[in-house]
């Protein structure tokens, strides 16, 4: 069966033993199944009903259209790592931009100031240390509400600073209407005692990552590199205005 508009694969679109395999990990029959929006993962996100009374949220995913999806649903049952550990490979966008990639179309400030920004990023490692179990992937699309919890997935935990979710979940927020990230970072408890410095180089490798992803072909999920692009231009110009205002 074809995905739902939003790129969702419907629950009755699921392989009939893998739909057998949740019904009997439950306990009951599914009797309706509503698809829930938001995220880029193109397999299966669904609130089931069951006909025991109880509901449900499963999710579910193959190698097609994207490869990465199934390792993303089972990394959720492991121990967090680190945030280096997590993100080492990824947070280089920068440094990858100044070997020699095509800089076409790259912001002008961006592109000026190219070698400080990967000077910034190459010390984001250890300046995202930290005890706390991150999420590191909050957006406002990718939370479900009810009337008293807030349910969301974990397949990018990590251990980080208490302030790395904050941090890199500011420019979705604002990218999706809300306030601009640097007020709303200053005036949270989290951030009373982070190291500015320390902020500015994860924001900056934040940033290179999304900026550099926003450049790039789609991987099979169609909206996903227009995300990008609008959260690397939100945290793109955070970082340019901290930079531009320290010492």
């Amino acid at each position: 069966m074809n995905a739902v508009p939003n790129g969702r694969l419907p629950w009755d679109g699921t392989p009939a033993h893998v739909r057998a395999d949740v019904e009997g990990l439950l306990g009951a029959r599914v009797i309706d199944a509503a698809t829930r929006p938001g995220g880029f993962s193109p397999g299966v996100a669904a609130r089931l009903h069951l006909d025991d009374g109880r509901r449900a949220f499963v999710k579910s995913a193959g190698p097609e259209p994207n490869p990465d999806t199934p390792g993303l649903h089972r990394a959720e049952a492991i121990d967090a790592p680190t945030a280096a550990e997590r993100f080492g490979a990824a947070f280089r966008g920068w440094r990858l931009l100044s070997a020699g990639e095509d800089l076409t179309g790259l912001d002008p400030w961006a592109r000026r100031n190219l070698t400080r920004l990967a000077a910034l990023e190459d010390a984001w490692e250890e300046a995202s240390a930290g005890p706390t179990l991150a999420h590191a992937d909050l957006r406002a699309d990718n939370l479900l509400l009810t009337a008293d919890r807030v349910v969301v997935d974990w397949p990018w935990a990590c251990l980080a600073a208490p302030w790395f979710d904050l941090v890199t979940t500011l420019p979705s927020i604002h990218t999706q209407g809300g306030p601009p990230p640097a007020g709303v970072f200053a005036a949270h408890p989290v951030a009373r005692h982070a190291d500015d410095d320390a902020v500015t180089s994860v924001l900056a490798a934040l940033a290179g990552y999304l900026v550099r992803a926003g450049r790039r072909p789609p991987p099979g999920l169609p909206t996903l590199r227009a995300f990008q692009k609008a959260q690397g231009d939100a945290a793109l110009d955070w970082l340019r205005r901290r930079m531009e205002s320290s010492p």
